[in-house]
């Protein structure tokens, strides 16, 4: 019991991690082809924004709800595929 629990967990983190590796690099890529639209834009230099903003901050509870959700996303997966691999 001990080690299926050390492998969900496991598994759970390599939920974690593959996740945030994939919005790393799916940023990486966004901001690589970003090339701005100077045509359409207001026409005045005071509206531009001065700052560039990469994604939104998010809070403490929002970070923890989005791992915990990972985490037990992966738990999950490795109870239904060791549930379904004993079956046959």
């Amino acid at each position: 019991m001990n080690k299926s629990i050390f492998r969900a967990l496991g598994v759970g983190t390599l939920f974690i991690s593959a996740y945030y590796a994939y919005q790393i690099s799916w940023g990486m890529i966004m901001t690589f082809r970003y090339a701005p639209d100077f045509a359409n834009t207001t026409g005045s230099v005071g509206n531009a924004q001065s700052k560039v903003a990469f994604g939104q901050a998010a809070s403490n509870w929002q970070i923890s709800l989005e791992l915990i959700g990972m985490m037990a996303l992966g738990m999950c997966m490795y109870y239904l595929v060791r549930y379904f691999k004993k079956g046959k």
